[in-house]
């Protein structure tokens, strides 16, 4: 569902993704109060920072154009109002009148510079060619994070918890320390399920999409057990020869 606050909140570990409304954006007249959320958002960002760990650069290309993006993103150009185009269309607008925010430990600084959407005289959002990581979230980027898989992020658009469930196993697993590693399920549902009734709806929702987790990661190494989910130490799910061009 959307998103209707002025800011929102996605921890892992100690590092988070704060999306914050601008004050002066508050009340924008085609959206309203509702901040970019779902699996277009999620897609948008695995795209901007894979792209540049696998390039080794802080400028990832968008297109120019709303169709352009949508097909680096592998989506149609369908429109309509189910269509991909329109669902990222709208992901963009409200992306506009919001700042991404990275914290990482006692540090917080925006994430990207230069995203600038404007429009045609037909209409039409005009993308710039180019978006920038700020240096801050580069370096971080750089140090800390691990690509992902550009055709599995692709096959779990259908729902934002395996996305998220699948990019915090990519980053976790190859870095297990020990044999294993054991988070409980409260653990789990307060970093993945909080809008979740009960506990049981939680885990019921979470193993439905850790097997689908599974299928496109098959070298993750995991296990789920009454206590929580048990991390064995995995091989990658990008090669590192994937990402030293």
């Amino acid at each position: 569902s959307a998103v209707h606050r002025m800011s929102y909140t996605h921890s892992s570990g100690t590092a988070a993704i704060s999306i914050v409304r601008k004050a002066c954006c508050m009340f924008h007249r085609d959206l309203g109060d509702v901040i970019p959320y779902g699996t277009k958002l999620r897609l948008l960002l695995y795209y901007l920072m894979t792209h540049s760990l696998c390039n080794r650069t802080p400028d990832i290309p968008l297109g120019g154009s709303t169709g352009e993006l949508c097909e680096r993103l592998g989506l149609s150009r369908q429109g309509g109002e189910r269509g991909p185009l329109t669902a990222l269309r709208n992901v963009l607008l409200s992306l506009r009148d919001c700042q991404l925010i990275f914290r990482r430990g006692g540090t917080e600084f925006p994430m990207l510079s230069g995203f600038d959407v404007s429009f045609s005289r037909t209409g039409k959002i005009v993308l710039p060619d180019l978006v920038t990581l700020t240096p801050e979230f580069y370096k971080s980027l750089t140090k800390h994070a691990v690509p992902l898989d550009r055709r599995a992020v692709w096959v779990l658009t259908h729902s934002s918890l395996a996305m998220d469930v699948y990019a915090w196993l990519v980053s976790r697993l190859p870095r297990v320390q020990g044999m294993r590693s054991l988070i409980r399920w409260r653990a789990l549902r307060k970093q993945f399920g909080i809008q979740y009734g009960s506990a049981y709806d939680f885990k019921k929702a979470f193993i439905r999409a850790l097997d689908a987790v599974i299928i496109v990661y098959p070298a993750a190494r995991v296990k789920v057990t009454d206590d929580g989910l048990v991390l064995m130490l995995s091989d990658p799910a990008v090669p590192p020869e994937s990402t030293s061009r």
